[in-house]
């Protein structure tokens, strides 16, 4: 944006004075029948609106590349997405409850949100589902998430001992905005797994960041796997809104059958 010259125009100016910030003057300019009546602008309003101008430009870009980098990195696989666009949740008396929560999260998520959810059942019931539906509504709202099985999280903490090179998701789990560990169990649950998952669910305890768990395994039964002192179970209820319970039909095998009729 440039300031107007009015000295060749053919309207009527009235001097508003002269800035004292840039010592330029203001006029308020009229044509005859009134058709035209606009107040010029000192230089330094033209630099706050060329600045504001400049500054959404600027947030909607850095606003979309941040949308697409979070999503590069979230974990989520070809199949995932596929899912989430081709398959439809179907709620029910099983699911209904933690579907309404979780969708309801992840609309008022924000830097405030400092706990999550542990969301356990049998196989098939869409636990997993649910909860990368949670993810992609958290990426676009420009936060960072990781999806991620504890399986997968432990194999490339161990790989990274022998090839420090590659990405380091333990980092990445520990500083992300949301956090969900899917299938949490899987793993062995050997002493020095134990003590890298605890590290892990801690430093995003003592920061207020929360973590989404799915699990075969109820809480109690997590709590006899992994915990002689209870650490990793009190993480996860002292960092849970609520503890969901699925259970149902193996929606797997039931799509499985519906396709071959």
């Amino acid at each position: 944006m440039k300031r107007i010259e009015i000295e060749n125009l053919p309207y009527k100016k009235l001097s508003l004075g002269i800035c004292t910030k840039c010592n330029t003057e203001k006029f308020h300019c009229i044509n005859d029948d009134g058709s035209i009546d606009f107040i010029t602008l000192c230089d330094c309003e033209v630099a706050k609106e060329n600045k504001e101008r400049s500054n959404r430009l600027t947030d909607l870009i850095y606003g979309r590349n941040k949308i697409e980098y979070n999503k590069a990195l979230c974990g989520l696989k070809k199949r995932d997405i596929e899912e989430i666009n081709t398959i439809k949740y179907i709620t029910n008396k099983d699911n209904i409850e933690a579907y309404n929560e979780l969708i309801k999260y992840g609309d008022n998520f924000s830097d405030k949100t400092s706990r999550g959810y542990y969301i356990c059942g049998t196989t098939g019931t869409g636990k997993s589902l649910l909860v990368k539906r949670l993810a992609t509504k958290v990426l676009n709202k420009s936060y960072s998430v990781l999806f991620i099985t504890s399986a997968d999280l432990i194999a490339n903490i161990k790989k990274r001992i022998n090839e420090p090179e590659i990405r380091d998701l333990k980092r990445y789990a520990e500083c992300v905005d949301l956090l969900i560990v899917d299938d949490l169990g899987v793993e062995r649950g050997t002493e020095w797994e134990i003590g890298e998952l605890f590290d892990i669910f801690n430093h995003r305890w003592t920061m207020s960041k929360p973590i989404v768990f799915t699990s075969n395994l109820s809480l109690n039964e997590i709590k006899k796997k992994y915990d002689k002192h209870g650490r990793i179970y009190s993480r996860i209820l002292g960092g849970s809104n609520k503890v969901f319970t699925i259970n149902g039909a193996d929606k797997r095998i039931e799509q499985f059958k519906a396709r071959n009729k």
